[in-house]
């Protein structure tokens, strides 16, 4: 009973402090003013919300866990499985989230979306079922939980689901190349190490390995705010250098240019024209009013595309705009030289 106590006390800190590292998180993505679009934002507020609402359910678990007397058994049957519920929430939104920040897309994720939920859906009816049968867990008046093989099934199937953005990230990389500045091992590391811990020692402390996944997130972003152009949504021109280093260590093989200026280059403009940017290509804003689009693309129609992409771009923002003088828009195409590799080619087209 000491031993339970001791373990039931010391996740209860431990949890509490994924719950404070959370708000401070919150804190510090509200202040820094993260440069990402709204529906990314709200995704990475919520995961975090949740992430806060599991740590409590922990805490008010581990408060009853530790008493002395026990609780009733109605209680001791529902917390568990709450805890579990909560869990299970924050693994389908980081679902929803990873395929989101991977692929940019909000029809994808409407598309999706059943196959996305529907497994976290099944597994949270299990838990609720337990509740009435207990063919998964039960706790006893002692407080110490009886796991059924059953019990541990699920849980792989969840740390399985879980894993599902994996799958999304390599589909990407296979059509797309590597991705910038975000990374499903991040968050994933620590969960499962957590959680794992968690299974192999009766630590409540899988809640502490979703916390340490988002500051690792979270800090991921940072090597990207130095890049960002906060006037327009692009990447500045600093983020050449980076596009270089892509390129000379073979993880980038960029074949065509497309320059643009405009008398206007804010946010609302590109967001019309980045809702249809191929995902091979990149778009750096090179001063006030010059915008290079870079592509691994050789073929002159997918430059064509974009170069008509640009000006239905400036059309939409006339029409929304008609009291504004039409965007003076001139675009110039560029293919790289059979002499040149890709590094040396965007150090060309970006000196121009």
């Amino acid at each position: 009973m000491i031993q339970i106590a001791e373990e039931a006390l010391a996740a209860f800190y431990i949890n509490g402090v994924a719950a404070v590292l959370m708000i401070g998180l919150l804190y510090m993505f509200r202040s820094f003013k993260v440069n990402e679009d709204e529906l990314s934002n709200r995704l990475f507020v919520l995961l975090c919300t949740a992430i806060i609402a599991d740590a409590i359910l922990v805490q008010i678990y581990q408060l009853v866990y530790n008493k002395p007397t026990g609780a009733p058994p109605a209680l001791r049957a529902v917390l568990p499985a709450l805890d579990d519920i909560a869990a299970l929430v924050v693994i389908v939104l980081w679902i929803i989230y990873a395929d989101y920040k991977i692929f940019g897309s909000k029809d994808r994720l409407t598309e999706k979306r059943l196959v996305m939920i529907t497994p976290g859906i099944i597994i949270a009816l299990l838990f609720v079922i337990n509740i009435f049968v207990g063919f998964m867990y039960t706790v006893d008046d002692m407080m110490v939980t009886h796991y059924t093989p059953v019990y541990a099934i699920v849980t792989l199937v969840t740390y399985a689901y879980a894993f599902a953005p994996v799958l999304a990230e390599l589909r990407y990389r296979k059509r797309y190349g590597k991705m910038h500045f975000f990374s499903v091992a991040a968050f994933l590391l620590p969960m499962i190490v957590f959680s794992a811990f968690t299974m192999a020692t009766d630590y409540t402390v899988t809640t502490f390995g979703f916390a340490v996944g988002m500051v690792f997130l979270f800090f991921s972003y940072s090597a990207k705010w130095r890049y960002d152009d906060c006037e327009s949504g692009l990447y500045n021109r600093f983020y050449i250098h980076h596009i270089i280093g892509l390129a000379e260590h073979g993880k980038r093989e960029y074949r065509s240019a497309l320059t643009f200026r405009s008398d206007f280059a804010g946010a609302e403009f590109f967001d019309i024209l980045k809702t249809e940017l191929p995902k091979d290509g990149e778009l750096v804003r090179m001063d006030e009013n010059t915008v290079l689009f870079l592509t691994e693309s050789r073929k002159t129609s997918t430059l064509t595309l974009f170069a008509s992409l640009v000006q239905e771009a400036a059309d939409e923002y006339d029409e929304k705009h008609p009291e504004e003088r039409a965007l003076d828009i001139i675009v110039s195409m560029k293919k790289r030289k059979k002499s040149e590799n890709a590094a040396e080619f965007v150090k060309r087209v970006s000196a121009a």
